[in-house]
């Protein structure tokens, strides 16, 4: 199901922000099972909420359109 779904959204998303936006809802919910439902011995380290808040901020980023737009029209002027 998963795939399938992955499938239609491409086709609206593009290909980068669909894999930016699934890297980052796999590593927030791995996080927050993490930290919910704590494994014995296991800790949930700072280093690790850093990545996923980068990656967060990837997914956010990729999804802002004047964004993308106007650093692509700058890059095809020079």
């Amino acid at each position: 199901m998963s795939i399938s779904l992955m499938a239609i959204l491409v086709r609206g998303l593009g290909l980068l922000m669909l894999g930016v936006a699934s890297t980052a809802g796999q590593l927030l919910g791995s996080v927050l099972i993490d930290v919910l439902i704590p494994s014995l011995g296991n800790t949930v380290y700072l280093v690790t909420i850093i990545g996923t808040l980068f990656a967060l901020v990837g997914a956010i980023v990729t999804t802002i359109p004047e964004y993308r737009t106007s650093k692509t029209m700058k890059k095809m002027e020079v």
